[in-house]
């Protein structure tokens, strides 16, 4: 579930207690028809399904403790600081977080062929509330007629959005973990082909990331065709022009090796070409001049960030998902992006 940054949502990709057995994906036939994936379409039901049993526990027992540190023994990546940040926030709001339940319904699965662990897949699915005996008596909004558009002469547009996240795996002993997380169109994505992980298929992934680094920095990266949320973004959207803006950027893992598990890009292979997610950390920078201060449109945000009124320096940190599709000429067409606060 997309976890909006200007907060606050529960922690949607987050596990639960690590008493239950993990979820495996079940062991294929051997073929010799092609690559064998990470996960399959019938594994990555099993694993949602015991995600989301495990989740919703969690997601009771931080509530209950305001303790973040609960999602570290479950989660990783962007979702974990993610999760940990939103708990954080709750607390200073003094607001009751929201525990679910939450039920996942897998739509697709995009996996290599790796041959070992550890493991990793894009994964698109819906997500919905599991009705409760409390949830049922409490009074429901009324659907609207009204128009919603400003030009209603003009026909709408109508996106069929989808969750993708990716989700990695240690070893046959332990979980499946959410480590990042975003929203597509849903026809945007070709169906999944299986390929084994090669050099060949790293390659340009690669350096499809370091295009959208050089773009969060704020350089001008032709190779990039953003989305809204980046194009908003870069362009400091509501931002005063009195305000001194920095941007920083780094790929969100240090690591030596940056495909899969462990790293910060997951190659995968769909019927029409290449597709990705890249993930990286990017720290926004806002300071004012001596005698004035920067004020927030949103207080519930200022709170959770532990910011004063008045703040002469404000700084966004945060864990950006970035879904894309490569171009046979290297383009990186970016088709679904997520902020979401880390600190």
């Amino acid at each position: 579930m997309k976890i909006v940054s200007t907060m606050l949502c529960a922690a949607a990709l987050v596990l639960a207690s690590c008493s239950a057995a993990p979820a495996s994906d079940p062991e294929p036939e051997p073929t010799e028809t092609g690559p064998v994936p990470a996960l399959t379409l019938e594994g990555a039901e099993q694993v949602l399904a015991d995600y989301d049993e495990r989740n919703n526990a969690v997601a009771l027992e931080v509530a209950a403790t305001r303790d973040g540190t609960l999602w570290a023994a479950v989660d990783a990546g962007p979702v974990l600081l993610s999760a940990q940040f939103n708990t954080i926030g709750y607390e200073r709001l003094d607001q009751d977080q929201p525990t679910g339940p939450w039920q996942r319904t897998v739509d697709r699965v995009w996996a290599p062929e790796l041959g070992e662990h550890p493991l990793y897949a894009l994964v698109t699915y819906d997500v919905a509330d599991i009705p409760t005996e409390e949830s049922a008596d409490k009074p429901t909004d009324e659907p609207t007629s009204e128009p919603t558009d400003e030009s209603p002469d003009e026909p709408s547009v109508e996106i069929d959005w989808v969750n993708l996240g990716v989700w990695v795996q240690d070893s046959d002993a332990s979980h499946w973990l959410g480590f990042a997380d975003t929203t597509v169109d849903r026809d945007r994505l070709a169906d999944p082909m299986v390929v084994p992980l090669t050099e060949e298929l790293a390659a340009p992934h690669r350096d499809a990331a370091q295009h959208l680094l050089a773009y969060l920095k704020g350089k001008d990266v032709p190779e990039v065709i953003p989305d809204d949320q980046l194009r908003d973004y870069l362009a400091g959207a509501n931002i005063d022009d009195e305000i001194t803006r920095r941007l920083d950027a780094a790929l969100f893992s240090n690591s030596s090796q940056q495909i899969g598990p462990g790293g910060s890009v997951f190659p995968v292979q769909t019927e029409d070409g290449p597709l990705g997610v890249a993930v990286l950390r990017v720290y926004s920078h806002m300071s004012v001049g001596e005698g004035r201060y920067i004020t927030l449109d949103n207080d519930d945000l200022r709170i959770a960030l532990g910011l004063s009124e008045r703040s002469s320096r404000v700084v966004y940190k945060y864990a950006v998902t970035i879904a894309y599709l490569l171009g046979e000429d290297g383009t990186v067409e970016v088709i679904g992006s997520d902020f979401s606060h880390i600190e």
